[in-house]
């Protein structure tokens, strides 16, 4: 019956698999000894083989996909494979031999080395200096990438580790950079994380990224490493304020800040941060006591003294009003841009949902100096004629600085000019936001923000018909993320509805949890869309190809197959 399969009926290839059931070596092993070598040459024969579940499957997979006349286009399909074969000695070798391989082509041997490591499990390249100079290439591809942490925690490549921490610095408030620090805590690097808390490089400001990503990262590994900057009095007021955040996140942590505050160990400008810290930290009832007494809770609206953090976290708020309240008595809107609208002085809150807990979005309103974020300290300029000029440092040259205040204007300034400058201990939010609002309308504005997951782009396209918004351009980052979810986080920014044919994509040798990894900023979600089908075509087997199709105000995944029987119009891909 498989010596009759003309690699064109694929309702006869599914038959060929349920026929073979759990008998698939000897079938296999039959095939083989009818065509030979030339199995792995021949269209129909690689159907089969891509369909198969032998202990003979990975090693024909590989020969199929090293072939010098299979495309990269092509590989996706036979790299899949893999997911579908059980563990065994087989299997490995095979990946190895492609997570190694020189292909020839470039692009292809890097598709194919990527996605083959990323199968690979317990494997050791420092055993193997050609695999480890492999594995170095394909991680030099993928800087800056979900899959470049994924890869040096799987192989532990400890010479990437300053890499890690570089991306970590770029990205403190960031999820790729918080995934890149506790990567690092995880594998215990803690003399590279010192060196870098320690650095005077850059007037301090790696030292300060250092601190904000090991804060945000919330790992109770990184107290220690924050700890001495806490104590050290000489260090930069705005570098331990961002160690008293992360330091008090153990109870060990938040008890040694503690005794250093009763000790008066820290000066007033520090009063925000402490109390913000030691507010949600583990500590016995005598210790909170002691906190409420060395920092009284401030007040809220009408002189009422606010509840502790932990307790204005547990308030549920109404979105809707926390939205009106954001852009009017709040006057949130004046300093924060959302989704493109505000005024863009302090940072861009159209994601801040997705960074932030409830609490420290209450602490962000009722302690704004406790931890200013990484960028937005407030500089005071003293001129040569007495005026002065307060605001955010945006640039800064031999010859002149560019400060941006309040009011959202850029003034430039020349350096010959200045007689003193200093940074600001305080933030330039208003520290008394919380006595305009009550505590129910404070919730409600942290419930609004907590909606803000993903920036969108200002609803200008309402009257587009659903193909013209596939133009709008939005940000993803995806790390094995299901297909399903993906699709879903797309059509939620572009406020399209997609449905995903599960009987097309199971017939197409596909499933609705295939993984994805893919971070792309500002392009048009038709971009997005298309690399990610670009990894589900088939050009050898065409009907199979993953498509896009447009059904009413919507889009259906389906394959090229399903599409042509229901007379759909395909979308996506274009044709060539």
């Amino acid at each position: 019956l498989a010596t009759q399969y003309d690699g064109k009926d694929r309702w006869y290839l599914e038959a060929l698999g349920i026929g073979a059931g759990s008998d698939w070596d000897a079938c296999l092993l039959a095939y083989h000894q009818t065509f030979g070598d030339s199995l792995s040459q021949q269209p129909a024969c690689r159907d089969i083989i891509w369909l198969s579940r032998s202990k003979l499957t990975a090693g024909w997979l590989a020969k199929i996909i090293a072939d010098a006349n299979v495309s990269a286009e092509v590989c996706p399909r036979y790299l899949r494979a893999f997911d579908f074969q059980a563990e065994s000695k087989e299997k490995e070798e095979a990946l190895v031999a492609l997570a190694f391989g020189d292909f020839g082509d470039a692009a292809k041997t890097k598709f194919i080395n990527t996605e083959a490591i990323s199968r690979l499990k317990g494997f050791d390249v420092a055993k193997n200096a050609e695999h480890k100079a492999a594995l170095n290439r394909v991680l030099d591809g993928l800087k800056g990438e979900p899959q470049f942490i994924s890869l040096v925690e799987k192989f532990n490549v400890t010479d990437r580790f300053p890499e890690l921490l570089a991306l970590a610095q770029s990205k403190p408030d960031d999820q790729i950079g918080i995934d890149a620090v506790k990567l690092l805590l995880d594998k215990q690097a803690r003399e590279l994380l010192s060196a870098a808390l320690a650095s005077d490089k850059d007037k301090g400001r790696t030292a300060l990224a250092t601190a904000t990503a090991l804060s945000n990262s919330g790992d109770g590994n990184a107290s220690p490493l924050l700890l001495p900057i806490v104590k050290n009095d000489k260090a930069p007021a705005d570098l331990r304020r961002q160690a008293i955040k992360g330091a008090a996140r153990t109870k060990a942590g938040a008890a040694e800040i503690l005794k250093l505050a009763e000790s008066k160990a820290f000066d007033d400008s520090f009063a925000p941060a402490l109390s913000a810290a030691l507010q949600g930290a583990q500590l016995d009832d005598a210790q909170k006591q002691l906190v409420a007494k060395l920092f009284p809770a401030p007040a809220g609206k009408d002189a009422k003294p606010l509840p502790p953090l932990g307790e204005l976290a547990k308030l549920k708020g109404n979105v809707g009003n926390g939205q009106k309240l954001y852009a009017t008595t709040g006057k949130c809107i004046t300093c924060h841009v959302v989704n493109g609208e505000g005024k863009e002085v302090g940072p861009n809150l159209s994601e801040i949902g997705a960074k932030l807990s409830k609490q420290a979005m209450f602490e962000s309103i009722v302690f704004p100096s406790a931890g200013i974020s990484h960028n937005y300290e407030a500089w005071t300029v003293v001129l040569n004629n007495g005026t002065t000029q307060t605001g955010l440092l945006v640039s800064e040259d031999g010859e002149k600085l560019s400060l941006k205040g309040v009011d959202a204007i850029v003034r430039t300034i020349a350096i010959k000019d200045i007689d003193e400058r200093q940074k600001n201990t305080i933030s330039l939010m208003p520290a008394d936001l919380a006595k305009l609002l009550s505590q129910e309308e404070m919730a409600d504005v942290v419930e609004y923000l907590m909606t803000l997951k993903k920036a969108k782009v200002p609803d200008k396209t309402a009257a587009l018909p659903a193909a013209g918004k596939l133009d709008q351009k939005i940000s993803v980052n995806f790390r094995r993320t299901p297909l399903q979810d993906a699709i879903a986080m797309i059509a939620g920014e572009i406020q399209v509805t997609f449905e995903i044919d599960g009987d097309a994509l199971k017939f197409g040798g596909y499933t609705k949890n295939m993984t994805q990894d893919l971070a792309v900023n500002d392009q048009p979600a038709k971009n997005i869309l298309s690399s990610i089908l670009q990894k589900y075509s088939d050009p050898v087997r065409p009907e199979k190809t993953m498509v896009i199709t447009e059904r009413g105000d919507g889009f259906v995944v389906t394959t090229a197959a399903a599409a042509e029987r229901g007379k759909q119009k395909v979308l996506l891909p274009r044709a060539k």
